[in-house]
């Protein structure tokens, strides 16, 4: 499975602490790492937890936005297999 994902409309958040997953759906967070999510998405939330892609693995999943900074914007791309 391939998961591509620009900065292009999309925000950039860098991951500040580290954070393990405590249900499936749960993304883990490496510090250091950059997570990619809609910019739409941080409107819907109440409860301040997003979904957002890894630049690191590719995965994707729900995270804690407290746990993660948004960054200026970038070209960086990654093909995960």
């Amino acid at each position: 499975m391939y998961v591509t994902f620009s900065s292009i409309n999309n925000q950039i958040r860098k991951v500040v602490k580290a954070y393990t997953p405590q249900v499936d759906d749960e993304l883990e967070l490496i510090d250091g790492d950059y997570i990619f999510l809609e910019p739409k998405e941080l409107n819907k939330t109440k409860d301040g937890w997003y979904p957002g892609v890894s630049w690191l693995t590719g995965s994707l999943g729900m995270f804690p936005g407290v746990y993660t900074q948004k960054t200026a914007e970038t070209q960086t791309w990654a093909l995960h297999r």
